[in-house]
C-alpha cells in the first residue's frame, strides 16, 4: 500500500531492530513513554503480547512507514482498539530525523482512508497536551478535542480527540 512518498506494510517480528530504535527514540520516550523494550526478544514479546491482540480487524494494527524510493523505515502508523477508548484510535510515531517533513500527515491521511474503506464510523486519537506537534496535526486532520483521559495501567493524562469518517 502506497501514498505519495511512503509505502506501508504490516509491522512484523523481523522489524524488531527497527522497533527497538523507535521505542527508544527521544520522541517516543518524551511523548509516549518508556516501554522497556531493549532486545529483539522484548520487541517480539511487545508485538505479540501488547500490540497484536488489539489488531483483530483487517484495518487494525501497526504498519511500518517506509520512504517509497529507498525502503528506509521511518515510523509506524496504525489504528488500534485501545482499552479505555470507546472507538478505534489512530496512532503514529516517527524517528526524530523525519519530524516536520509532512510524513505524519501523509501517513495519517492514508490510515484515515483505510478506515473509511472498511467503513469504520469514526476514529479517536490521544496525545499528551504538551505534544504540540501531534495536537496540531490531529486538529489539522479534523480531530476535535473532547476531554482528558487516563488509559488503564498508565498515569499520563492525555488529550482525547475524535473525528467522524
Amino acid at each position: 500500500m502506497i501514498s505519495d512518498r511512503l509505502s506501508y506494510r504490516r509491522l512484523a517480528f523481523n522489524d524488531a531492530d527497527f522497533l527497538i530504535e523507535l521505542l527508544n527514540s527521544k520522541g517516543w520516550l518524551d511523548n509516549i513513554g518508556d516501554r522497556g523494550v531493549r532486545t529483539v526478544v522484548q520487541a517480539e514479546a511487545y508485538l505479540r503480547d501488547r500490540i497484536y491482540p488489539t489488531c483483530d480487524k483487517p484495518w487494525s494494527g501497526p504498519y511500518l512507514m517506509q520512504i517509497k524510493e529507498t525502503g528506509e523505515p521511518i515510523g509506524t502508523i496504525g489504528i488500534y482498539a485501545r482499552p479505555g477508548l470507546d472507538i478505534p484510535d489512530l496512532g503514529f510515531a516517527l524517528l526524530p530525523p523525519h519530524f516536520r517533513k509532512g510524513y505524519a500527515t501523509e501517513a495519517a491521511n492514508w490510515a484515515i482512508e483505510l478506515a473509511k474503506k472498511y467503513k469504520v464510523p469514526g476514529l479517536s486519537a490521544i496525545a499528551l497536551p504538551t505534544n504540540v506537534a501531534s495536537v496540531n496535526l490531529l486538529q489539522n486532520l479534523g480531530f476535535e478535542p473532547k476531554r482528558m483521559v487516563t488509559l488503564p495501567n498508565d498515569d499520563a493524562e492525555l488529550q482525547y480527540f475524535e473525528r467522524a469518517l
